[in-house]
């Protein structure tokens, strides 16, 4: 996955996918250049149905992020067994089987029911959901959310407690890494500009004898210079089914 270079540099020593020469002038896309024109190739990607892999370079790291764990799961391997694996976060990534054609599928039903804007918050809020929710498989919780979470930004979790960031943080260096999780039913829930409620259903499993942990969530973001900001995580558990209805 690759980012832009969003700066301006005066010399030819250096080349790029993402940049031209122009007399000697070396210059590469800046960041509004680079929105307006991933805004328009989104909205002509989507109506086309064309495979987004043509412009993934001008794609931010989040939207990246949302379609590669879209597309991939984490495995235990130590190496990789198959040509389609893909090492990332230090761990080995197995491709879903029929990734490629059910998260188009998604991305364009998505993009048709929601405005562009809706579409690239959602992809954005998803990604940042899929960071936290790997950093709580490998360990760096603690890290992630203390830097994720604002000052006063709180978690209401599923036993009754009410978390300030302090809390998480220390709470988070001490817990149990889960094995694997999944997000299901993401909706989203525009407020304002710099205000988002991205709301799904989260499974996270933590041994293979044990029920998974199934809950409705709902983060809550705010736009703090330029960069998204969890301000409130709430989670409201759903029963597991007995096994009467099994």
């Amino acid at each position: 996955m690759s980012l832009l270079t969003l700066s301006r540099v005066r010399s030819r020593a250096r080349e790029s996918s993402t940049s031209w020469s122009n007399a000697g002038q070396h210059e590469q896309l800046q960041r509004d250049a680079a929105e307006s024109l991933s805004n328009v190739l989104a909205l002509a990607v989507a109506k086309s149905g064309a495979n987004f892999r043509l412009y993934d370079a001008l794609r931010t790291l989040e939207e990246q992020e949302s379609i590669f764990f879209d597309r991939y799961r984490r495995t235990g391997w130590g190496s990789k067994r198959n040509s389609s694996d893909r090492f990332y976060q230090g761990s080995v990534w197995r491709k879903v089987k029929g990734a490629n054609a059910a998260s188009r599928r998604a991305g364009i039903a998505l993009r048709g029911a929601m405005p562009h804007r809706g579409a690239m918050i959602i992809d954005e809020l998803l990604a940042l959901e899929h960071r936290g929710w790997n950093s709580l498989c490998d360990g760096t919780g603690d890290d992630v959310y203390g830097r994720l979470l604002t000052a006063d930004g709180v978690m209401v979790l599923a036993h009754g407690m009410v978390f300030d960031r302090a809390t998480v943080i220390a709470s988070l260096a001490e817990a149990p890494p889960w094995r694997r999780y999944e997000i299901r039913d993401a909706r989203l829930i525009e407020i304002d500009t710099a205000t988002a409620i991205l709301v799904y259903t989260g499974i996270a499993f933590r041994d293979e004898d044990e029920q998974p942990f199934r809950a409705l969530m709902a983060s809550t973001y705010t736009r703090r210079d330029g960069q998204w900001r969890l301000a409130l995580y709430q989670q409201t558990p759903i029963p597991s089914p007995s096994r009467e209805d099994a």
